[in-house]
């Protein structure tokens, strides 16, 4: 497995906004603006943490605006919101990483953040619950990642598209779900080797609701709080309206 390290930033130049697609939101309560003014309209008030997207511009000039007792100098820059508003945002408030409150719990593992790269998505932080969460499709399936845990972390990947399979079609589910996460592999981060789960569905006689070992794919028996090492497990798809919805556990075990 590969653990990242997690830096903290609160003000970030304006030339990484040249090399970047998308920010984060480092202030609890930030204003979307209409145009690039502190008396422009006020179209929407984004969370903290919450990502927006670069739209490659930023206001011919700076503008001073004063935050506490400090006044800060900075540009407005063009972003588009995860539901698709486009505004004007004071580049104090957006940074490349995700922002976290001076108090927040010590992990033994980097803080969970983004498990996917080169993808439109939607993505979230709740610092509360440390989770960091992702939606976005690919090639029109639906996935939708969560990244959460400390000592003890999990990701757990939900896939939802269009199907008339039934749960009696047990190997052509699997296949399916080998197809989707091959798809997502290809943007995966490997906190997981993905593939070494693909191997497994492939060659295993993998059942839903089931835990097994991570490495070997060997079925885990007994208590499931008793196993110490990383594990994969499915659980049994829902189907509705011709639709099924798969959810793949990968947990970490004790680290």
């Amino acid at each position: 497995m590969k653990f990242k390290t997690v830096l903290f930033f609160l003000l970030i130049g304006s030339n990484l906004f040249a090399e970047r697609l998308y920010y984060y939101v480092n202030a609890k309560s930030v204003r979307l603006r209409e145009t690039p003014s502190l008396d422009s309209k006020v179209l929407t008030i984004l969370k903290e943490n919450e990502t927006v997207d670069s739209l490659g511009e930023k206001s011919q000039s700076k503008v001073t605006v004063q935050i506490g007792k400090k006044d800060i100098n900075d540009y407005f820059y063009f972003v588009k919101t995860s539901d698709d508003m486009n505004g004007w945002v004071f580049g104090q408030y957006l940074t490349d990483s995700i922002t976290f409150e001076k108090d927040i719990v010590f992990c033994s593992r980097a803080i969970p953040t983004e498990t996917v790269l080169g993808l439109d998505k939607k993505s979230f932080f709740d610092k509360k619950e440390l989770r960091y969460t992702e939606e976005f499709q690919i090639k029109g399936t639906k996935f939708l990642i969560t990244n959460g845990g400390c000592d003890y972390f999990t990701h757990v990947i939900r896939i939802e598209e269009q199907s008339k399979l039934q749960l009696s079609d047990h190997n052509e589910l699997l296949k399916l779900i080998r197809e989707r996460l091959e798809l997502l592999s290809k943007y995966y981060q490997n906190d997981f080797d993905l593939k070494l789960v693909i191997s497994h569905l492939q060659k295993k006689k993998i059942q839903f609701d089931s835990q097994y070992e991570f490495l070997s794919g060997k079925k885990i028996n007994g208590d499931v709080e008793d196993n110490q090492g990383p594990s994969f497990q499915l659980k049994k798809p829902i189907f509705k309206n011709q639709k099924i919805s798969f959810q793949i556990i990968l947990a970490s075990g004790l680290l």
